[in-house]
């Protein structure tokens, strides 16, 4: 029998391992808990796409605005 892997991005990994923990540890409720699930995805990739505009603008690069952009539309969708 094989096993399916699914490979998560690094942020998704740490929230599966410390999720659970917060919540069980009382540190976090039920609110929370389903507030971070569910925004905290696009959350993520809105700051790393941000931080990588800055990078590239101060190197002089050409700027990922398409990767902004995209970022907030799935924002936009995924909360509603």
């Amino acid at each position: 029998m094989r096993l399916l892997a699914i490979a998560l991005p690094e942020s998704e990994r740490r929230e599966i391992l410390i999720l659970p923990i917060l919540y069980s540890a009382g540190l976090i409720n039920e609110i929370v808990l389903i507030l971070w699930l569910l925004v905290g995805g696009p959350v993520y990739r809105t700051i790393y796409t941000f931080w990588r505009i800055l990078e590239e603008a101060r190197e002089g690069k050409e700027v990922p605005w398409l990767a902004l952009i995209s970022t907030q539309a799935k924002l936009i969708v995924h909360i509603d």
